[in-house]
């Protein structure tokens, strides 16, 4: 999701991205009464406008759009702005050129979610 919404900002200019650490920040959890991760909300002068809980690509994409003239107050310094990120096809090669040989996995090497590390581990 984070990719998701880096592209956004690149595309909606207009429109300012923060990250919060849900787990790290629980009075911003309960003010904005976070059930699902991801949640993005929307915030216009101070008040939700809108929200998608969880993973949704395409709602997010379309609420943006449509919310994408509003201009935001900034948000409290407890907040980080994602900067965006170099094109898709370029973070890409640069991944697959990094090393001889890559893996590709699902989970971490200590909670593994696929059969390779039963392999490679």
């Amino acid at each position: 999701m984070n990719d998701i919404l880096a592209e956004l900002a690149a595309e909606y200019e207009n429109v300012k991205f923060f990250k919060v650490e849900a787990e790290s920040l629980p009075e911003v959890s309960l003010k904005y009464d976070i059930v699902a991760v991801p949640t993005v909300i929307f915030i216009k002068n101070k008040e939700v406008v809108d929200r998608v809980n969880g993973a949704h690509v395409p709602e997010v994409t379309k609420k943006t759009a449509q919310h994408s003239s509003i201009v935001s107050p900034p948000l409290p310094a407890i907040v980080k702005q994602i900067p965006p990120k170099p094109p898709l096809d370029v973070r890409l090669r640069q991944l697959i050129n990094a090393d001889p040989v890559m893996l590709f996995m699902k989970g971490t090497p200590e909670e593994p979610r696929c059969g390779a590390v039963a392999i490679f581990g």
